[in-house]
């Protein structure tokens, strides 16, 4: 029973998908891109799912430390 447990679990994180039918809004399609899942830009241009999104997503800019004196 264990190993057949063990063998559902890796069979469903393997097969783990994402697609741009389970977006529900544009900033999720863009934190799935920024996590590395390219397929939800079919044609590279920087703009997930374009049925939601219509701009490419904003890239977050580090923040930068203010000089002292």
């Amino acid at each position: 029973m264990r190993y057949l447990i063990i063998f559902a679990l890796l069979l469903t994180a393997s097969n783990a998908r994402v697609s741009c039918k389970q977006m529900k809004s544009c900033a999720e399609a863009c934190e799935y891109l920024a996590d590395g899942y390219q397929s939800l830009d079919r044609d590279r241009d920087g703009i997930p799912c374009e049925k939601l999104c219509h701009r490419p997503c904003k890239k977050e800019t580090p923040k930068k430390k203010k000089k002292k004196g």
